[in-house]
């Protein structure tokens, strides 16, 4: 395992524990509402009742499964931290939980959606990423998925170690070998010193404070 890799799980088991005992911060429930709020427009925008099955990639804690449960899909959620599962194993004990990489993790069939949330920046190889990514969507299937953006404030005051952010060019150029991009989606939010601010900022078009693009593809 790479000193990248470790890095990650040693930070999302740690993560992992503190989250049972600790209320996410005022700024992390500001991101995480942001994101799901965009997330259930583009799947209700882009809904086929076809739709039976989802993968989410990086699902952590569970923080989109109960949207999952509102649109009556089948979840199969994928990480490489097993201390990241527990807690989603006793609130939705009918999802199917794996403790591993999509690279390396055989599946027995293909999904109708697959949700890939806050994990690119940490994948060593996305182009190798993205191949699996693509191999495993069912024809006529949705990716729901974001990247960092190069450019923004947020990563840069942070401390988290990224291997890669993009800005919304790079983004596109990367996917469009894999994807047709249906529509993106600047996603805004802030550390908890420009909360106060996120009225007043938030219709603007300020890529300085765009800290997430969120991507339809197919």
């Amino acid at each position: 395992m790479g000193n990248f890799e470790s890095y990650w799980k040693k930070k999302f088991e740690e993560s992992a524990k503190f989250s049972q005992n600790f209320q996410m911060s005022i700024s992390s429930k500001v991101a995480m509402n942001e994101l799901r709020r965009v997330f259930t427009i583009f799947l209700e925008k882009y809904w086929n009742d076809k739709y039976k099955t989802i993968l989410d990639i990086g699902c952590g804690p569970g923080n989109y499964f109960d949207i999952y449960q509102k649109f009556n899909l089948d979840i199969t959620g994928l990480d490489f931290s097993p201390q990241q599962l527990e807690p989603v194993k006793q609130k939705f004990p009918d999802a199917k939980l794996i403790a591993g990489r999509v690279e390396e993790t055989d599946f027995n069939h293909k999904f109708d959606v697959i949700s890939i949330i806050g994990v690119i920046q940490t994948v060593d190889e996305p182009e190798i990423f993205l191949r699996r990514v693509k191999d495993l969507l069912n024809d006529n299937g949705l990716v729901l998925m974001t990247y960092s953006n190069r450019v923004a404030l947020y990563p840069k005051i942070g401390n988290a170690r990224y291997l890669y952010l993009y800005s919304l060019e790079e983004a596109k150029i990367q996917l469009k070998k894999y994807f047709d991009i249906l529509e993106y989606k600047r996603v805004y939010y802030f550390p908890s010193v420009l909360n106060v601010f996120r009225k007043l900022f938030y219709p603007i078009q300020i890529p300085l404070l765009n800290h997430s693009f969120m991507f339809v593809l197919k």
